[in-house]
């Protein structure tokens, strides 16, 4: 695929209403990020500069200030004003583009990304006029929750969203299709110039494994806790709903319960992945696995690598017909301008 030609056709843009990245870290003088951790070399050319610059603990990034991050690099990034965290994971770069306040009380916040991954974790926007967007070489989606990852693969120049918790609504920057809600253990991939819906599936935890960086996998990881209980809340709310008007149809109880299933050994699947494929060392893992069991209460809910756990369920609330629809689209897709 020629990502050239993608780069000029689309944007991907992540829009926070639930709880993502909202009022976060890019944009005005009066809002910024903080470098809470680095990892090798990071640099950052400021806004209205031209030199590259060493990121070190501490400092203060702005709006427009552009990032990019080494080869077994990364950096974390605390919002002042939000408390949100962004992991930016080897050879990620990009543009911290918006960090204002706007007239009705709330923020906005957006950021260009052209290659690498990130881990996301924000706050929740309940209530709040915040907005969060991040704008890529080919997607545009709009996010509502507060754990994700986004990826874009090197090869294709595709970005692909991966929702930890909360929901995430996609579309390209045409909105061929509208947009497309994404929730908890589903991902997308944003075709250019297709509907989004053929984008969209259940997660795949060893592609993830291969394809994310360590320091993003890692990061996601440690907050289980977290991510169950704000999982939780969305479980509760989407009983005896449609799915929110997402692909699945989660109004049958066994349906949801199967869906439910999913959600709660995502993470768990993840985690055996990245310790069979040594993506962690044993240390990083045994680490990982004590910390976050600490914060668990529900011994069903703590990482256990000995626990059998049932593999994803990737038809929980598809369609069958549906889903093959959209597997020949992919592969059409796929095969576009090759």
């Amino acid at each position: 695929m020629k990502v050239a030609k993608q780069w000029a056709i689309l944007a991907l843009v992540l829009s926070v209403v639930f709880g993502m990245f909202g009022g976060t870290a890019f944009g005005a003088s009066t809002r910024y990020a903080v470098v809470e951790e680095v990892v090798g070399v990071v640099k950052v050319t400021k806004a209205g500069g031209s030199k590259e610059v060493r990121v070190f603990a501490g400092m203060g990034l702005n709006e427009g200030d552009k990032l990019k991050v080494g080869e077994r690099s990364s950096v974390t990034l605390r919002i002042a004003d939000r408390e949100d965290e962004i992991v930016l994971g080897e050879n990620w770069s990009g543009t911290l583009s918006k960090l204002k306040e706007h007239d009705n009380g709330g923020t906005d916040t957006a950021g260009k990304t052209w290659a690498g991954s990130m881990y996301n974790n924000v706050r929740k926007m309940t209530g709040s006029n915040d907005t969060y967007k991040v704008e890529t070489p080919t997607a545009v989606m709009g996010v509502r929750g507060t754990h994700f990852i986004l990826t874009i693969d090197p090869r294709t120049g595709l970005p692909k969203i991966i929702v930890n918790a909360g929901r995430v609504d996609a579309s390209d920057k045409l909105e061929n299709g509208g947009t497309v809600p994404v929730l908890p253990s589903q991902e997308i991939t944003l075709y250019p110039g297709e509907d989004p819906s053929i984008g969209i599936d259940y997660i795949d935890p060893e592609d993830l494994v291969i394809s994310v960086d360590t320091s993003v996998i890692e990061k996601l990881l440690r907050n289980k806790a977290e991510i169950d209980e704000e999982n939780e809340e969305l479980l509760d709310y989407l009983r005896g709903t449609d799915g929110e008007g997402s692909t699945l149809s989660l109004t049958d109880e066994e349906i949801l319960e199967r869906y439910r299933t999913n959600v709660e050994n995502s993470l768990i699947h993840i985690l055996k992945f990245a310790a069979e494929a040594g993506k962690l060392d044993e240390t990083t893992l045994n680490d990982i696995i004590e910390a976050a069991n600490q914060a668990i209460e529900d011994i069903t809910k703590k990482y256990d690598l000995d626990r059998d756990i049932p593999p994803i369920d990737r038809m929980a609330g598809v369609d069958p017909e549906v889903e093959e629809q959209r597997r020949r689209q992919r592969e059409e897709a796929e095969k576009k301008d090759i």
